[in-house]
């Protein structure tokens, strides 16, 4: 019986100290920074009673970046970092992350952090920081690989974002079989995370069921890419297809899909799977649903057809012949034809006539390659953007045939329409080709591109109550970190309605601006600033680095005009600069983007191997720059016409405003 009792006894033992076999790692060579600490702090044996773990794990580089902050640090603090890369009792592989698409977890030191992947590009990363050496499996668990060393005071959780609402969907009884394969491909996460809304082609339940046998030998993988097969990026509308006969897109899994009208029968249909007659333009959140009657599984794609161009609506104008003429000129009609339908932006004739000294002096040879650009530079294939969408949106951003790129502009003071700053002076001319605006100058010669401005509202302010910048700051130079529009709009507070007192709302705004001119770069030197607003609060500053280049993801965001192979972002509390350094080149004061509003209570402490500084702080400007009735000049012509022109003056109308409640 003791020799039993004995026998048990140590086999007990040799279990619980059994260490975990860190060979896989070893031998990628990156990690004997990670693995030495886990010995000496003995987070092997953690591992160990916690087993299986998923590891992020830093590289030696990751670790060699951040070597002065970890040699001012304890033991015992050092063991902290790395428990905050180290999550218990789950093997989240690639592929459980495929599955699940984003996943909040938290770590063994307490920390939270999301595992996301990047539905279009299928890249994972930790909050932002890139997974470049994914599975490095043991018996521990499995280890991926990370360039950045994860710092509690400095991580920026992300979570997880929403799904898209498909109870459009799921109010419909015939789509409950394409809701659940969906659900089941996690391709709702796919269509929540697309920056244009999705058109989907939906079989019906009996469609679903008539393909049942081709579909159930199918891995996950397959029947993923049966799902995005029936998915486009963009909204493809009835009333589209009815106008141009045939439309031609590629679906999420790259299939080519050409949607067709018959005029005699009154029919539509999708590579020659019928379109329902009742079950179209189901609009969703962030996508529209056109029931079809089987599935495309194994349909067949037939180009359209195309009719010759017919550009008569235009050629009835009597303004667009220079256009016309060079169009037939080149390769660019059979593009244009090609890849309806279009969205034509015609110069008129004395815009060209204008141009014409910027050519005079090419050679023939010249000329023509010079014409076939220009004209490239003002055909955008494949989507219609009418007026009405313009004047809805108030900016479309959108790339020419050429590369170059436009942003379409509604001004709603003024009511013109403008591309890259070129007044649209006749609009939706329509035919067989497309869509046509006319605009009175010449794309890459008139005008410039400057990209849409998610600041707009505050813009708008700006410039409707014209405040002279200087008078109103009192010629001290400022510092505006300036929400969105949608941080606004989420505030019961905005737009100023009366909700709240007054003073609590004035201290809110005054709360976003700051003495001195403080850059992004600036913030980089430093690491982390303190600083007070006009409001007497403060703000901490800091710059927290990011991971390498990322190939297009949907969630990294970086500071722009500050692109890089190893940037970071700027954090104010806990809102994220995502446009820095912005100057009308008027004057010293200088405006950041960020994405969320400054609450009170957001604020902490810089980590304390960053000293904070604090600058002397400017008289409050609620003092000396909102009197009852503000200093007015008038704004000069075109001073914030771009998102790059913003200055503090967008913060300063909201005071303005308040000031006259």
């Amino acid at each position: 019986m003791k020799l039993t009792i004995y026998l048990l006894l140590a086999t007990t033992i040799a279990v619980a100290s059994a260490q975990p076999d860190f060979a896989p790692i070893r031998q990628k060579g990156i990690y004997g920074t990670l693995l030495d600490t886990i010995g000496f702090t003995g987070i092997d044996a953690i591992i160990s009673e916690n087993a299986p773990v998923t590891i992020i794990g830093p590289s030696d580089q990751a670790f060699g970046e951040v070597a002065g902050v970890i040699a001012t640090l304890s033991t015992e603090e050092i063991k902290q970092i790395v428990l905050n890369h180290i999550v218990p009792n789950a093997t989240i592989t690639s592929d459980v992350l495929r599955k699940e698409g984003c996943m909040v977890v938290k770590t063994i030191g307490g920390l939270e952090v999301s595992l996301f992947r990047d539905p279009i590009t299928f890249e994972m990363d930790v909050d932002n920081d890139l997974i470049v050496d994914p599975d490095v499996a043991g018996d521990y668990g499995v280890l991926h690989g990370i360039e950045d060393v994860i710092i509690a005071d400095q991580h920026g959780f992300l979570g997880c974002p929403s799904f898209s609402d498909l109870s459009a969907i799921s109010d419909k009884e015939d789509f409950s079989t394409l809701l659940g394969l969906i659900e089941q491909t996690h391709n709702h996460f796919t269509i929540t995370m697309n920056t244009e809304n999705t058109t989907i082609f939906g079989p019906t339940n009996a469609a679903f069921t008539a393909a049942q046998g081709q579909l159930d030998s199918l891995t996950e993988d397959q029947l993923d890419q049966v799902v995005r097969d029936h998915m486009v990026f963009g909204e493809i509308l009835t009333e589209e297809v009815i106008a141009f006969g045939c439309v031609e897109k590629n679906t999420l899994a790259g299939t080519t899909l050409a949607i067709r009208f018959d005029e005699s029968s009154g029919a539509a249909s999708v590579n020659g799977v019928p379109i329902s007659a009742t079950e179209i333009d189901i609009r969703g959140e962030y996508f529209v649903l056109h029931g079809i009657e089987g599935t495309l599984v194994e349909a067949q794609y037939v180009p359209c057809a195309q009719e010759p161009l017919d550009f008569s609506p235009v050629v009835e104008t009597g303004e667009y012949s220079t256009f016309l003429d060079l169009v037939d000129q080149t390769t660019l009609s059979d593009d244009i034809s090609m890849k309806r339908p279009n969205t034509i932006l015609a110069p008129t004739d004395a815009a060209f006539a204008r141009a014409q000294s910027v050519v005079s002096g090419l050679s023939d040879e010249e000329m023509a390659a010079a014409i076939q650009v220009a004209l490239a530079n003002h055909v955008i294939n494949g989507t219609i953007i009418d007026s009405a969408s313009v004047v809805a949106e108030e900016c479309i951003e959108a790339e020419t045939v050429g590369g170059y790129p436009v942003s379409i502009n509604f001004d709603i003071v003024t009511g013109q329409i403008t591309v890259n700053g070129i007044a649209v002076v006749q609009t939706n001319i329509t035919g067989n080709f497309g869509i046509l605006h006319g605009i009175d100058g010449v794309i890459g010669i008139d005008g410039e591109y400057a990209p849409c401005s998610p600041y707009s509202e505050i813009e708008f302010l700006s410039n409707f109550f014209e405040i002279d910048i200087n008078a109103a700051a009192d010629d001290e130079p400022i510092t505006v970190f300036g929400p969105r529009n949608d941080a606004l709009f989420s505030l019961d507070i905005y737009p100023f309605d009366g909700v709240g007192s007054r003073q609590n709302e004035m201290d809110l705004v005054l709360g976003h601006i700051v003495a001195g001119v403080h850059t992004a770069e600036e913030v980089k030197k430093a690491g982390c600033v303190v600083l007070e607003t006009f409001a007497g609060t403060r703000v901490r500053v800091i710059w927290v680095e990011d991971g390498p280049g990322h190939s297009g993801g949907m969630r990294r965001r970086r500071l722009a005009g500050h692109g890089g192979a190893n940037m970071g972002v700027v954090m104010v509390n806990d809102a994220k600069v995502i446009l820095a350094d912005q100057s009308n080149g008027d004057n010293a004061n200088i405006f950041h983007g960020i994405d969320k509003v400054i609450l009170p209570g957001s604020f902490s402490e810089c980590p304390v191997n960053m000293p904070p500084s604090m600058p002397p702080v400017a008289p409050p400007p609620t003092q000396q720059a909102t009197p009852a009735a503000p200093t007015v000049a008038p704004a000069e012509s075109g001073a914030f016409s771009s998102g790059l022109s913003i200055t503090a003056i967008h913060i300063l109308a909201l005071v303005a405003l308040l000031s006259q409640r």
